[in-house]
């Protein structure tokens, strides 16, 4: 069921680009500064906008290009494209324009010195390098799926810049691994590795390569694709196929640690509904309708209480576990194809979908100084799992590389222009928002905070426009009204404290070492647990004891409440000093009651091996 609408009609307000960049045109841009900005900030200066940045940390991405080391069965080579992703987001949402200059310069100098007359750039010696084995055998391989971030970086510099120039760098990296796939007769499922879901991925920035260029040979290729997905035999992955039938996820085919690679899948999934945009009629509207059913079934099987799916990086039953923890990739792969499914279906779940993941699952994966990211989210322990350093590489990881932009998928998400014009207020995040379209410049500043009880949205533009705000789910009492002016609307809402239990399959694995990393993070070592729990959340933000308030460590990994049965939970507000925010918990069943601190969840982004956390009460 659709989350409510509370539409608005107001005289001084204008609109911004939005939700699936595929569906609309510019993109928007700006930047909230409210209660996640600074972490976004650090994490731009230190990524893109310092010496160290510009200098090693740039470098490293682009030597993978001269070492060709991913030879050896490595990936490498996503990373030149998912930091290149990252800054062409960091300078949208900034508007600077040194690093606008910056980005363009060094992708121009990078496609000189590496693209190949036939189109190729990659960190692989040899481009036919993409499994599977000789013997028919799946290789470990990630060819392919690291040229697709290649390509769709400069894509996405293209839209910068407007320069050509990187268009036609894509094009022809694109050109050269159709001409490779056909010619070898090598279908692109049989190629990489999980099913071929990393390679097929390729579907996102294909699609917008043929939204840029007009062009009906990458159409094709899509058709090829999304083919392999629709098949007669249930050959795996069969994405398509398999949304219409009863079963989970992780029962579609054995070995789901295999194939069913939470990412990757999702990837996937996000760009069939930038195909099935193209497509429309009949087909879109059934291939929209499939990624709906299958986002639906993650929600079933395998949602966690940090707003996330899956079971670190896999579709394996994950609801089924005691502990969570989830990858940060993940994370910002959930909240891409929420995003993507509420601007495909107008169903306002997907918002408060895309809520939850980024408050309570992105939010506690970025650490504070912005240097480095948590590969796993858990649910408790000493620290989030730190993102380890992977392939031979000092300053970059997947999780890390893939973190900044998602600041400006909440930004897109938050405030956006449906197609009369009208400005969309999905997400109350407070901060300022400066965007534009074609009747000018506006700017969105949006007070308070989603549990306050009061929140404000005023809005500069040269022309009169309508606003709507949804109403989230969490809202327990809701009303919105303009001010005399017409110039601001001021929202009063409501919220509960909710006891959410998790009721986990009986004898269930609990996943200790996936969950505990014990060789990484030695301290962690018999912190996973093996009984169901329960935890709270107070509008839109999942709740968590924490060392950082004082709490002992003992009283923080306890669990006091069980599954929740009979348990009342009250909040009184504490003043915050190493949290967000703060409060003292009351829980009360019958004549037992205690207290015990607790805050937001996404102040929980430590890597302090000394400290602890738990969401369990």
């Amino acid at each position: 069921m659709a989350t409510r609408q509370t539409h608005i009609s107001l005289r001084y307000l204008a609109a911004a680009l939005a939700f699936l960049l595929a569906y609309s045109g510019d993109a928007a841009h700006g930047m909230a500064r409210g209660f996640w900005g600074c972490k976004a900030d650090a994490e731009f200066e230190s990524r893109f906008l310092s010496a160290e940045a510009r200098g090693e940390v740039y470098e490293e991405a682009v030597g993978a290009f001269r070492t060709h080391d991913d030879d050896r069965g490595w990936w490498q080579g996503e990373y030149w494209g998912k930091h290149m992703l990252g800054a062409v987001a960091a300078q949208s949402l900034t508007g600077d324009e040194g690093l606008k200059k910056w980005i363009a310069s060094s992708a121009r100098a990078f496609v000189d010195e590496f693209q190949r007359p036939d189109g190729y750039i990659g960190t692989h010696s040899d481009p036919l390098d993409t499994g599977p084995n000789p013997d028919g055998s799946d290789k470990f391989n990630w060819n392919l799926w690291g040229r697709k971030y290649t390509m769709w970086a400069l894509i996405e510099i293209y839209g910068m810049t407007d320069d050509r120039f990187f268009l036609d760098a894509a094009s022809r990296m694109m050109d050269q691994e159709i001409a490779q796939l056909r010619s070898s007769g090598v279908p692109i499922v049989r190629t990489g590795y999980f099913a071929g879901l990393p390679s097929m991925s390729v579907l996102k920035p294909l699609v917008i390569l043929f939204r840029k260029t007009g062009e009906r040979r990458y159409l094709a290729f899509a058709d090829e694709i999304v083919a392999l997905w629709d098949r007669d035999g249930n050959p795996p992955p069969n994405l398509v196929r398999n949304a219409f039938v009863d079963s989970p996820v992780h029962a579609w085919y054995p070995t789901p640690d295999y194939w069913a690679k939470a990412y990757e899948m999702m990837a996937c999934l996000e760009g069939l509904l930038d195909y099935a945009g193209c497509v429309g009629g009949e087909k879109g509207a059934r291939l929209v309708d499939a990624v709906r059913r299958i986002a639906l079934k993650l929600q079933a099987d395998e949602a966690n209480p940090m707003g996330s799916v899956g079971y670190f990086d896999h579709f394996t039953n994950a609801r089924a576990c005691p502990n969570a923890i989830t990858e940060l990739c993940d994370v910002i792969y959930w909240m891409r194809l929420c995003r993507a499914l509420r601007s495909a279906t107008g169903d306002g779940r997907w918002a408060d979908a895309f809520e939850s993941a980024f408050l309570n699952g992105f939010l506690p994966g970025v650490f504070r100084d912005g240097k480095w990211a948590a590969h796993g989210v858990r649910s408790h322990g000493t620290r989030q799992f730190p993102a380890p350093r992977q392939v031979g590489m000092k300053h970059h990881q997947c999780c890390v590389d893939n973190a900044p932009r998602a600041w400006l998928d909440a930004s897109e998400a938050a405030v956006s222009l449906a197609a009369d014009g009208a400005v969309v207020v999905d997400l109350l995040f407070a901060g300022e928002y400066s965007l534009h379209d074609a009747k000018g410049d506006v700017k969105v500043r949006v007070g308070g905070f989603p549990t306050e009880g009061k929140v404000s949205i005023a809005v500069e533009s040269p022309v009169s426009r309508r606003i709507e705000v949804r109403r989230p789910a969490w809202a327990k009492g809701f009303d919105a009204a303009r001010s005399a002016d017409g110039s601001r609307v001021d929202v009063s809402l409501s919220c509960d404290v909710r006891i959410r239990p998790w009721r986990t399959k009986e004898g269930a694995d609990p996943r200790t070492g996936l969950f505990e990393r014990s060789d990484d993070t030695p301290e962690m070592a018999g912190l996973a647990r093996k009984a169901p729990g329960a935890y709270v959340e107070y509008g839109p933000l999942l709740l968590a004891k924490s060392t950082l308030l004082g709490t002992s460590r003992d009283e923080v990994l306890s669990s006091r409440i069980g599954t929740g049965e009979g348990w009342t939970c009250t909040l009184a507000p504490t003043a915050p000093s190493k949290t967000f925010r703060a409060w003292r918990a009351t829980f009360r069943r019958g004549g037992e009651e205690f207290s015990v601190p607790v805050c937001d969840f996404s102040s929980c982004d430590m890597d302090d091996s000394s400290a602890a956390f738990s969401i369990w009460m």
